[in-house]
């Protein structure tokens, strides 16, 4: 007899409010829990991807300087970069400079080929005395 009340104690204390409220506590701080590690993996996620993606862009880049310095470690690369870089010529050699702006005077005017030139010059005077 004493048996089945020590189990009718333990359904007792077992289905009581205040153990119903306290294991609804606990639940509720676990899942809070959870959650909060649930955030914290996925930003983990999205910062692993985006520095893999950083670090094949960067990989990608010194592939790039890699050719770059082994073209530049030959004359021909040399050669080729000086003269980019500062217009200059080889003894024998002829310099040809093409300038960009057809239509283009050299004091900065602008000459369309669809205006005459007395077109032109009736703009240049209303310009200088309006």
């Amino acid at each position: 007899m004493k048996e089945f009340q020590g189990r009718r104690r333990l359904r007792h204390f077992l289905y009581s409010k205040v153990t119903i409220v306290v294991l609804v506590v606990l639940v509720l701080l676990m899942s809070k829990a959870l959650w909060g590690a649930y955030r914290k993996n996925s930003l983990a996620e999205a910062g692993k991807d985006q520095a893999r993606a950083s670090l094949f862009e960067l990989e990608d880049q010194q592939r790039q300087l890699e050719k770059r310095v082994e073209w530049l470690s030959t004359a021909r690369g040399q050669e080729e970069e000086i003269r980019k870089n500062f217009s200059v010529i080889a003894p024998g050699e002829n310099l040809i400079v093409v300038v960009d702006g057809v239509g283009t005077s050299t004091n900065g005017e602008d000459w369309s080929a669809g205006e005459s030139w007395w077109r032109r010059s009736v703009e240049a005077i209303k310009n200088w005395w309006f």
